[in-house]
């Protein structure tokens, strides 16, 4: 129903003697144009109230969004008896469930997660299928949390947002085929959204395979960067799985010629599935490494429904960018990404990482920062 029709029930409601016994006439949208208009239009009438619906709104997102990662001092008094690093509420204060912390022991700088009573130390070479850490020379902290989060097969839930280039696709990506042998099958997805909030994935042309392939595009591109990396168990385990259709010594190049050519056989054949976001309701996922793009498309509701998909053994990654919401209705402060990542972190299954540094490229960088 058009906006001003809305209004107009609403004015006649307000006015209409049959309705005189009601002292308040309340409208509650989350339709910014339209709580622009009806406040305006009921600037006089004490009796109509207009609020936005805030059920589902975060209030703050920067608590969980925005927040860097603390840099913490250590002394001899917080090693306990075995020489592990006992969590203390006053040493790491705010400090859930598997959120990072950089440890400073007299100069020397390390990264960290709490693991329930105990501050585990992450590798500094952590990596998954060859990629690591990156930033333009310097450590990228949040980076190699989010490695550690999305290779601990204790956390099922992984949501890391970032802005563009910060590398949480490629990461997502990357930690999934270096656990291909802990899960039967890899599925990869996103909303099929458009810039502009053009949902028009039934007017695109083809079969399912082909309706997604171009909403594929960035998880193939990161694939692309994977097999150039060269990680020797990654690509030899890649390598096998297409030797009946390219031979046993074929080189990266014919791996990524065929990857170009044969995109969904490519996928078949290292256990890799590409759904449409709008088939999940009423499934069941065990044993699943399921990847989900652009999560900042989503909405609580939607979010939700795939979380409760997830069966034993399964791992689901959200990743996404809240400064670039393409969904009408949604922003930061209701997007089903940051609502549940303000819900959900804290949990020892969940793991909350936000991503700070685009490492895409400087102009890139500079675009994420002031625009």
């Amino acid at each position: 129903m058009p906006d001003n029709q809305i209004i107009a029930c609403l004015n006649h409601v307000a006015k209409s003697p049959s309705f005189a016994a009601y002292k308040k006439i309340k409208l509650v949208t989350d339709d910014t144009s339209m709580l622009i208009l009806a406040s305006s239009f009921f600037e006089n009438n004490p009796r109509v109230e207009v609020e936005r619906f805030r059920n589902i709104r975060i209030a703050n997102t920067k608590t969980r969004t925005a927040k860097g990662l603390r840099v913490v001092k250590l002394n001899l008094k917080d090693y306990g008896n075995s020489g592990k690093i006992v969590y203390k509420a006053k040493k790491f204060p705010g400090l859930k469930e598997n959120d990072g912390v950089i440890l400073n022991e007299n100069g020397e700088l390390s990264l960290a997660y709490r693991k329930k009573k105990e501050i585990v130390r992450i590798p500094s070479y952590i990596s998954a299928s060859g990629i690591k850490s990156q930033n333009q020379g310097t450590r990228n902290w949040e980076q190699e949390l989010l490695i550690a989060q999305l290779l601990d097969p204790e956390i099922k839930v992984v949501m890391a947002s970032g802005g563009a280039g910060s590398g949480k696709t490629l990461l997502a990506l990357a930690a999934a085929l270096e656990k291909h042998n802990d899960y039967r099958e890899i599925i990869l997805t996103r909303p099929a959204i458009l810039i502009g909030d053009m949902d028009r994935l039934g007017f695109l042309p083809g079969d399912l395979n082909q309706k997604m392939a171009e909403f594929m595009d960035p998880f193939i591109q990161n694939l692309e960067v994977i097999i150039n990396e060269n990680d020797k168990s990654t690509i030899s385990w890649i390598k096998d799985k297409l030797s009946s259709v390219i031979g046993k010594n074929n080189s990266n190049v014919e791996l990524l010629g065929y990857l170009r050519s044969h995109l969904f056989e490519f996928l078949g054949f290292i256990n890799t599935k590409v759904n449409s976001i709008q088939y999940y309701k009423g499934r069941t996922y065990h044993k699943t490494f399921l990847i989900v793009d652009e999560a900042q498309d989503l909405s609580p509701i939607e979010i939700k429904q795939i979380i409760t998909r997830m069966g034993r053994d399964s791992k689901v990654v959200f990743v996404g960018d809240l400064g670039q919401i393409d969904r009408r209705f949604l922003n930061a402060e209701n997007s089903g990404l940051s609502y549940a990542m303000v819900k959900m972190a804290g949990n020892p299954m969940v793991g909350v990482v936000n991503l700070t540094h685009t490492v895409r490229s400087e102009v890139a960088a500079y675009a994420e920062k002031v625009l």
